[in-house]
Parts: structure tokens; sequence; C-alpha cells
């Protein structure tokens, strides 16, 4: 089973080669989305859970160029990621990315990834 599909649907095991710039800046993720190409695959460079938020735990992804905030479903999934040393080698060796997708419902447009595979 590839990585992106086992993860699809605690403690960490591992660390991230990728060290955060202080230069690295914020954005959400629909306004990612909204200014790029709607297939673009961003690589995975490390990611945390941010344990302060206003609404609880939620993921952080760090690409090559910023930090995302990636919503909050995925904080089950991505804490268990945290787990597999098989996601920390594809992450340290630039095998892990996310494409965006939208969607609606009764609160209007959301935004949510998918991992892929590189």
């Amino acid at each position: 089973m590839s990585i992106a599909n086992k993860y699809n649907t605690g403690q960490s095991v591992g660390t991230f080669n990728f060290q955060i710039p202080e230069s690295h800046g914020w954005i959400r993720l629909g306004d990612l989305y909204e200014n790029s190409d709607k297939d673009t695959v961003y690589i995975i460079m490390s990611y945390f859970i941010n344990t302060k938020g206003k609404f609880g735990d939620s993921p952080v992804i760090a690409t090559p160029d910023c930090l995302v905030n990636i919503p909050a479903h995925m904080t089950d999934s991505m804490k268990e990621m945290l787990n597999d040393p098989d996601v920390y080698d594809a992450i340290n060796n630039a095998r892990l990315g996310f494409k965006i997708y939208s969607y609606e419902n009764s609160y209007g447009t959301n935004y949510s990834i998918t991992f892929v595979d590189l």
C-alpha cells in the first residue's frame, strides 16, 4: 500500500530533516488553493500538530515556501502518521506531498487535502 493511500482515509517515532526557517510565512489552505494551479502538488517538508489553536488541535504542514494550516478534521490521521517511520522516511526524502481540493457544504466553500506519493 502506498503511503498516500494509507493515510487518505501520539508520540512521534522520528524527526524531520527540514528545519523551518523563521522567514516562513503562514498561508491559509484556501488562499493557497485559490492563488495557484488547481493541480499543484505541494511537497511536505515537515509538519506538526498545533496544540495551542483557538479551536483545538490542528495540523500545520511546512512546504519549501510556507506554513499551511490544515483543517482540523485531518488531525487524527496526521497524529497517527507521527507514529509511522515510513512517513518520516518519505518526507525526509521528498516522496510525500499533498493536493488541495475544494468542496461545498452548508457553511460555503471549504478546502482539504489528499496525500500524494512523489
